[in-house]
């Protein structure tokens, strides 16, 4: 293994691994109280699924971004998990940055990876 190489995987390590570092914590203090009806439990569910339209639409609209990325998103009460491939470290904060400016995020857990050029 030539040594740029194993240099390039320890960095992308190293970037996987800061990115749960970077992560904001999620405030449940507020979630529903037990026992809530199954309309909130729905009207929820669907505000979720609005909000992650909303994230994947800032993300794919960036010019920040490559348009070449692979990411993915989760929702559950406003907290998005972001998880994928992007082409440098510096675009996993950028979609974290991205994610975290829509309009009814709370938190992001941002769980992207770099991917390494063969």
């Amino acid at each position: 293994m030539k040594a740029t190489d194993f240099a390039k995987i320890v960095g992308a390590l190293v970037v996987i691994a800061s990115t749960s570092v970077l992560a904001k914590p999620v405030d449940v203090s507020g979630s529903a109280a037990v026992g809530a009806s199954s309309m909130s439990e729905k009207s929820g569910k669907a505000a979720d699924k609005k909000l992650r339209r909303a994230v994947l639409h800032a993300l794919a609209k960036s010019p920040d971004l490559d348009a070449q990325q692979v990411i993915s998103a989760r929702v559950s009460a406003g907290a998005v998990t972001l998880t994928g491939w992007v082409s440098s470290a510096g675009q996993i904060g950028k979609a974290g940055e991205i994610a975290a400016s829509v309009p009814g995020v709370k938190a992001v857990n941002n769980k992207l990876g770099v991917t390494i050029p063969r």
